[in-house]
């Protein structure tokens, strides 16, 4: 009897063994495009030999495990410093992407830069539909719908512009219009300070002064855009 018993039991465990090894996992299955992690009001700083190079701020920053971005939310903002530390733009909007292998900030919706000239003032402030900046090069471009804003009174409208932080000037090869007052200057191929008190183009297009109540009201349409 007690050697019936004893086999019945150790019948009973192998079965019970066997149930745990065969039985499913319920656990849920991995999400590769889940995020891995988020970070709410962070702060990312790069440097180079030593000094602070740029500074990304976001109210929420988001990475993916299988992507080598990281995603920006909700006030994003990118500072550029040149060489000697000294702040050369400042890119805003209300999304973002980081890459941080080559070191390049994206930023799309609701952008506007402040550039700043080689005295340290706001020289001019620009709008546009996204931009991208790059601090190995301290170049920001922008790209649909740019239009720039000089402390001086001048405003410039193209589709694409280029800033370069090193010598603090702006280029474009498409189309741009220059205002100034009444007067209006077209043309393609410019090359402008960061203030648009010194800038020339390789095609000029045609010179036109006009009545300054029709120029406020372009320039009224063109920032409804």
């Amino acid at each position: 009897m007690r050697r019936a018993c004893a086999m019945l039991l150790m019948a009973a465990a192998v079965a019970l063994v066997g149930c745990e090894k065969l039985g499913p996992d319920h656990g849920p299955p991995f999400d590769s495009d889940a995020p891995s992690q988020t970070i709410v009001r962070t702060r990312i700083i790069w440097s180079e030999n030593g000094a602070k190079s740029a500074v990304i701020q976001a109210n929420e920053l988001v990475r993916y495990p299988q992507r080598d971005e990281i995603s920006l939310r909700d006030s994003v903002q990118v500072e550029l410093f040149d060489e000697h530390g000294k702040l050369v733009a400042v890119v805003s909007g209300e999304q973002g992407i980081i890459d941080d292998q080559h070191r390049t900030a994206r930023v799309d919706s609701g952008i506007t830069i402040r550039f700043l000239g080689t005295d340290e003032y706001r020289a001019s402030t620009l709008t546009a539909d996204r931009a991208r900046a790059e601090d190995a090069t301290k170049r920001v471009t922008a790209f649909g719908n740019v239009r720039i804003e000089s402390q001086t009174g001048m405003t410039l409208t193209t589709e694409e512009l280029l800033w370069d932080g090193r010598s603090r000037r702006f280029t474009a090869t498409g189309f741009v219009r220059i205002t100034n007052g009444t007067e209006v200057e077209e043309g393609e191929g410019l090359d402008a300070n960061a203030d648009l008190t010194e800038w020339a183009m390789v095609r000029v297009r045609g010179r036109s002064t006009r009545p300054r109540e029709e120029v406020e009201s372009q320039l009224r349409r063109e920032a409804r855009r």
